[in-house]
């Protein structure tokens, strides 16, 4: 069989070679593919080159095709090793990165920081950068509930109901849940409401009250910000955490109203009060850039991660942005 003045029957040693590794690797068929292949280019590039003349420049092609083939591999196996190497640094830097977070909010959580000592507790219920641990848990959200901090009573009548890192105990979860409630915490106040059968006044103002908000809303779209504010500000006034939210959010954006740090802030803790995921979200935001308020990073993280607890996308993104943070519900789970 002859091809271009090749004869496959007298192929020099080393093409034949050529073709048995490649029948190997790809099967015979594709090893003679593969040559005509070559030997075509080979005519191309080169015509009236004799049988002898063809073998010696196909051998070259070869040799050179080889040598390619082991460099793209040399090239590709130090590339993978790169990859991990780096792969393996960044791991490490991040593990750096959380150990440096956590020794920063535990030093806060031990100068007597309120936020701190409650982040400080979710980061052992989340086990996010430190091991699970819901006993020291409960310990840091003791110290905060003893300053005051609603949330940490919340979670620590979460954590008496279910016998998670302290004694189950009704008694006192209902009392640390009556602790938060007093202080406006809405899902406190649900918890209670849900146990002893009954409803609040406030949860039946809100009902009254979303018809009229909503009036509000459509105004607010339509960038009619006089009748919006016409609107919430009595309703905020009333307690309406959406009003009060939406009363933050001009204020801070000077829609109808003069641009003002401070009463955004203002309207933003009176929300933030009653659970809104979306003026936790702004909160942490102003304490990220200091607006109305001192630049403060664990304020900011606290503010987030309540917002994120209740699946505040931006606030997820935010968390994120700052290190790994998986979404999870307020109420420690089991391992």
């Amino acid at each position: 069989m002859a091809r271009h003045g090749v004869n496959f029957m007298h192929l020099h040693p080393e093409i034949n070679k050529f073709l048995v590794d490649v029948a190997r690797e790809e099967g015979s068929e594709n090893a003679i593919v593969r040559l005509n292949e070559t030997i075509e280019t080979v005519a191309t590039l080169y015509p009236g080159l004799n049988q002898e003349q063809a073998q010696q420049q196909l051998l070259i092609m070869i040799k050179r095709a080889t040598a390619l083939a082991k460099e793209l591999a040399k090239q590709e196996e130090i590339q993978e090793e790169f990859n991990q190497t780096n792969h393996a640094h960044q791991q490490q830097e991040q593990s750096h990165t959380n150990e440096g977070t956590f020794e920063k909010c535990k030093f806060a959580a031990e100068k007597g920081d309120t936020s701190a000592q409650y982040l400080l507790a979710l980061h052992y219920i989340d086990g996010d950068i430190i091991l699970r641990d819901f006993e020291k848990a409960a310990t840091w959200l003791r110290k905060a509930a003893a300053q005051g901090n609603a949330d940490a009573h919340y979670l620590l009548g979460m954590m008496h109901e279910g016998g998670e890192g302290t004694t189950q105990d009704n008694q006192q979860a209902e009392l640390h849940m009556r602790q938060a409630a007093e202080q406006g915490h809405t899902e406190a106040q649900a918890w209670i409401d849900q146990h002893t059968g009954n409803q609040s006044s406030s949860q039946k103002d809100q009902r009254n009250s979303d018809m009229s908000f909503n009036e509000g809303v459509d105004a607010y779209e339509q960038q009619d910000y006089t009748k919006a504010l016409r609107i919430w500000i009595p309703l905020a006034d009333q307690g309406n955490a959406q009003a009060q939210y939406r009363l933050g959010l001009m204020y801070f954006k000077g829609l109808g109203v003069t641009k003002d740090y401070a009463l955004a802030m203002e309207w933003y803790r009176k929300a933030s009060a009653q659970g809104n995921a979306d003026a936790y979200f702004s909160l942490g935001l102003m304490y990220t850039v200091g607006a109305g308020v001192t630049q403060d990073e664990f304020q900011a993280e606290f503010w987030y991660r309540k917002a994120a607890e209740q699946g505040h996308m931006a606030a997820i993104g935010a968390l994120q942005a700052r290190q790994n943070f998986n979404p999870r519900n307020r109420t420690p789970h089991r391992n």
